[in-house]
């Protein structure tokens, strides 16, 4: 699962390195929250169907791109969404956020935006977030993910970004 991770958090980033150039690594596990390093740091979680991870549905990635004082945050959903119809994002009992689908290629849609108040205190108070939207079909698909221990992950990605990594036991 820790190479899926971190294969994963790769390509969220449109990074095809050779092998011997990533030594990416998981650092610190924070409920189904992963925060992978290498040259830079993400929390990363994904959402499969079958207990050994195989089939996944949904992968989220938090990040700082390069100088950015905000965080991005990308939702990996199927490659058969909706284009236009775009993804609706719900935390626990708050109002609901639309974000666009930016791209699809023939494996995976890409929703992406920045992780800002009011969404960020939401993901720092919440439990569960909850992802829709459209199959080319019209059929709506809802994917879970857990937002425990994000608040405590965003802190930990929070200082590595600033400089300040934590010791780690």
């Amino acid at each position: 699962m820790r190479y899926f991770l971190i294969i994963f958090w790769l390509f969220s980033f449109d990074l095809l390195l050779p092998i011997e150039k990533v030594h990416a690594f998981t650092d610190k596990i924070f409920g189904s929250w992963s925060l992978v390093c290498s040259e830079s740091c993400a929390l990363s979680q994904v959402t499969a169907t079958d207990p050994e991870g195989r089939k996944v549905v949904l992968g989220v990635s938090v990040y700082f791109p390069p100088l950015a004082s905000v965080a991005t945050i990308d939702f990996r959903i199927s490659s058969a969404a909706k284009i236009d119809g775009g993804v609706g994002l719900k935390v626990d009992d708050f109002p609901s956020f639309k974000l666009p689908i930016s791209r699809c290629d023939e494996h995976v849609c890409l929703a992406r935006g920045h992780l800002q108040d009011p969404i960020l205190s939401q993901f720092m108070s919440g439990k569960l977030a909850k992802i829709a939207f459209l199959l080319g079909d019209s059929k709506q698909m809802i994917l879970p993910f857990s937002l425990i221990k994000f608040k405590d992950a965003y802190s930990e990605l929070t200082m590595m970004k600033s400089g300040q990594p934590q010791q780690f036991n």
